[in-house]
């Protein structure tokens, strides 16, 4: 798969361990993400975690507020225009598992949640290659849950290391 030069340059960029998330649903937004992730940092003990959190348009005013009463830091955004960059510097990554998703976080080299469309067999796979690898997590929708997802964010975030392992994992050299 074709693969921009800005991810090829950003290839091998260490993890900049900052407790940084990025959370994209892709073009459209996913509205579980949108759902299910400000909830599970709410449930956090660990407020240190900035996200930058892409989604539809018609989502940004609610989810800025959200954050916002809830002290976390954030950046929501309809659109990301260095998707490159953003996924260079984050420390993590949850989102859907498209080829082009799964091929840019292998480039980089990031560990992610991936939650794959359910009506889509090609991402779910995508997904589930990607962990086999151990670059992350291949969660269904249905088991894509707060409590879940509390839990395994405060593991990877407690355990800095483990998410290093898991980045290293997540690359795949070209």
């Amino acid at each position: 798969l074709p693969v921009r030069s800005d991810f090829i340059d950003a290839r091998n960029t260490p993890l900049p361990q900052g407790f940084n998330l990025l959370v994209t649903g892709g073009s459209l937004g996913a509205q579980i993400l949108d759902d299910i992730v400000p909830a599970a940092l709410v449930a956090m003990k660990n407020k240190k975690i900035f996200v930058t959190h892409q989604t539809r348009p018609e989502n940004v005013e609610r989810l800025q507020k959200f954050y916002a009463d809830n002290n976390i830091r954030a950046n929501v955004l309809s659109f990301i225009h260095d998707m490159a960059g953003a996924i260079a510097g984050s420390d993590l990554v949850i989102g859907r598992s498209g080829a082009s998703t799964v091929v840019e976080l292998q480039t980089i080299g990031r560990p992610a949640i991936l939650v794959p469309l359910g009506i889509n067999p090609d991402q779910a796979a995508n997904a589930s290659s990607f962990a086999k690898n151990g670059g992350g997590f291949a969660i269904e929708q249905s088991k894509f849950t707060t409590r879940w997802l509390t839990s395994t964010l405060s593991d990877l975030f407690d355990n800095p290391l483990r998410l290093e392992k898991m980045a290293q994992k997540a690359h795949v050299p070209n």
